[in-house]
């Protein structure tokens, strides 16, 4: 699908330098960018790179110029990128009505519009709001309740009495409502943890693949409006997760651990149960949260801690090797005082 760049403007609002007549096909980054492609520059240092690439068209703030090359210029050009995104991405082809292989139990409540793809699998007393979306191979236990326009994809697992809410996304193979871990070691065995709580998924919410929200031990684990969850993460019983959240691929939060809102947990950051993370926090990749942390806290490694100590603490790791060595030649040179000192010689070894 090819479109000009005229056209491309009007999208995004912005303001064409060049040929306005300009075919573009596609969006591409500065690495693959190919003939009919746009992109985008976000500041001066990339501008010798976009116009040494194939790409046909660039965004570009209002202080950048590519020579040689049409551009948009635009306040914003990463939030502009996204919209041209928007428009360039396949149309996703979402399952259509109800599927002949699909179960659905008693008592069950479709809005309008609502999609079961094959091999789906509706428990009772479910409600499924209005444009509802459920590709094939979907399980959902009794007593749960989706909202509008919200889509899940093949070989999710919804336990019985979760709630989730409108317009969220979850992507395959990821569990929502699985008993929490917990155990109780009682005469030389584990004894299991009822739980008897819920999961609470709130609005415009996406969940990757191969993530779990546990249930929780009493009451509701609760992801908040708007937080974003990559594949592969762990979120433990009675959770509470605020608005606007990330948690990138392999975090894995501990029972009971709550985050403010608009947190930000880096890829494979482990933190420990009850643990209250502040609002505006981020915390580095790899790093451990033990302990609480302030609003607005900026920290990493294990445990975490302020991050710029932590880059000074890595830093003189890093001279350590060469600090040993000197070490060694100053423990050399003194044994080689003692001794001058020890024969009563007035000279300095050589």
């Amino acid at each position: 699908m090819s479109t000009t760049l005229r056209e491309i403007a009007a999208l995004v609002g912005g303001t064409i330098v060049g040929d306005a007549d300009t075919l573009v096909a596609g969006a591409a980054g500065l690495e693959d960018a190919a003939q009919g492609d746009i992109l985008f520059v976000e500041n001066r240092r990339y501008a010798e790179r976009a116009a040494a690439s194939q790409a046909s068209a660039v965004l570009v703030p209002p202080d950048v110029v590519i020579p040689n090359k049409p551009c948009i210029t635009v306040e914003d050009p990463r939030a502009a990128f996204l919209k041209v995104l928007s428009f360039f991405q396949p149309r996703e082809r979402l399952p259509q009505g109800i599927a002949e292989t699909a179960r659905i139990g008693q008592n069950v409540t479709l809005g309008e519009g609502v999609a079961i793809g094959d091999y789906c699998c509706i428990g009772d007393n479910v409600v499924l709001g209005d444009g509802v979306v459920l590709f094939p191979m979907v399980y959902v236990g009794d007593n749960v309740t989706i909202g509008p326009n919200t889509v899940i994809y093949p070989q999710v697992t919804v336990y019985r009495d979760v709630t989730i809410g409108a317009r969220v996304r979850i992507h395959s193979g990821s569990v929502i409502g699985a008993d929490g871990f917990g155990y109780i070691f009682v005469e030389g065995q584990h004894v299991k943890v009822p739980h008897i709580g819920t999961v609470t998924i709130e609005d415009d919410v996406e969940i990757g693949a191969c993530a779990c929200v546990d249930r929780a031990k009493t009451a509701a684990t609760v992801v908040g409006r708007g937080t974003k969850i990559d594949n592969l993460v762990q979120v433990a019983h009675n959770c509470r997760l605020g608005n606007h959240c990330i948690l990138a691929g392999q975090v894995g939060l501990a029972g009971s651990v709550s985050l403010g809102d608009y947190v930000v947990l880096g890829g494979q950051v482990g933190v420990n149960g009850h643990t209250h993370i502040g609002s505006g926090s981020q915390v580095a990749a790899q790093s451990g949260v033990m302990s609480d942390l302030e609003p607005r806290s900026v920290v990493s490694g294990y445990p975490a801690h302020e991050h710029r100590r932590a880059l000074r603490e890595t830093a003189a790791v890093r001279q350590l090797p060469e600090l040993l060595k000197t070490i060694r030649s100053l423990e050399q040179r003194i044994q080689e005082l003692e001794r001058a000192l020890s024969t009563g010689s007035s000279s300095e070894p050589a």
